[in-house]
């Protein structure tokens, strides 16, 4: 469900936001070129979808990047570029920024202090990253803010967040996280906290409609902390296994599939043999079969 509204409300900001691609205000394509520069990647190759960044183009046209009508940025997917090391404070340049993704990436620092001046963020997605440390109660502190992301990551401190806050989906599950649950999201519609280190669920977090993955005192119902090998995620911050299973019944498929289609083309004998069979299921399925087929049947190879 969560996954599900996630995907509709970028779906909704991209088809509803009015976008344009002719005149891109030129500090905003300074700061997008800044933060080209700035980046650092696990993989370089991940640069060449940047290659759209460029001064001769219109930035508002860029892959990735999203503005409204009069050229400001407004959004900005940087997801799954496999992007290291810490948030730049170039992102802080973009004070429109209304939906900001980077899930999906190798990203180590705390997380920066600018953030809390994005008055216009809609939706925070900085899941599936390395982050640690704490999650400040000025990241709740945008009026507009709709879906914050911070899932699958090493916060281990939860600050409570502001009264007035308004946002409605929050995952934070597979985290590190301690004591108790925040209760003060007052309109919170979806609400995550599952697979951390809270020691207590309080009784008064059930707002009208609220729904999430269940939750459990100290992990008692098997959901553990995200295992650590020396201090780092087993799997450099996407925290995925593979689906050995899944895979190998694909491969098993796929080889089966190829003898069997093989065989029937490449082998004459096994072509007679599979025409001759067929032919022979079909007229006992259909006996008038071998009255339609009549006169035609010296055409019908099945000697």
């Amino acid at each position: 469900m969560k996954t599900l509204l996630h995907y509709l409300f970028l779906f909704c900001f991209n088809i509803l936001l009015p976008t344009v691609h002719s005149q891109c205000i030129k500090d905003q394509q300074q700061s997008l070129l800044h933060l080209k520069k700035s980046l650092q990647f696990d993989q370089p190759s991940c640069r060449t979808p940047l290659i759209s960044w460029n001064s001769s183009t219109d930035c508002c046209s860029w892959v990735g990047v999203t503005c409204t009508s009069n050229g400001h940025v407004t959004g900005l997917d940087r997801s799954r570029k496999t992007i290291s090391g810490p948030i730049l404070g170039s992102f802080a340049n973009f004070s429109n920024l209304r939906l900001l993704d980077l899930r999906g990436n190798s990203i180590s620092s705390p997380i920066s202090g600018f953030f809390a001046n994005f008055s216009n963020l809609r939706l925070l997605d900085l899941s599936e990253n390395n982050i640690r440390g704490k999650i400040h109660h000025w990241i709740w502190s945008s009026n507009r803010l709709y879906t914050l992301n911070l899932s699958s990551n090493y916060l281990v401190t939860l600050e409570a967040p502001l009264l007035n806050s308004t946002v409605k989906t929050v995952d934070l599950h597979l985290n590190q996280l301690q004591g108790q649950i925040p209760t003060s999201l007052p309109y919170a519609k979806y609400l995550d906290y599952s697979r951390n280190n809270f020691n207590s669920i309080p009784s008064n977090i059930g707002n009208k409609g609220l729904s999430g993955f269940p939750l459990t005192v100290d992990n008692k119902a098997g959901f553990p902390p995200p295992p650590t090998v020396n201090g780092r995620p087993p799997n450099s911050g996407h925290h995925r296994e593979v689906n050995w299973d899944l895979i190998i019944v694909e491969i098993g498929f796929t080889f089966g599939f190829g003898v069997a289609v093989g065989s029937l083309v490449l082998c004459k004998r096994w072509s007679k043999w599979y025409y001759r069979a067929m032919y022979n299921i079909l007229l006992k399925i259909f006996p008038q079969l071998e009255q339609i087929i009549g006169i035609h049947r010296r055409h019908v190879y099945i000697n």
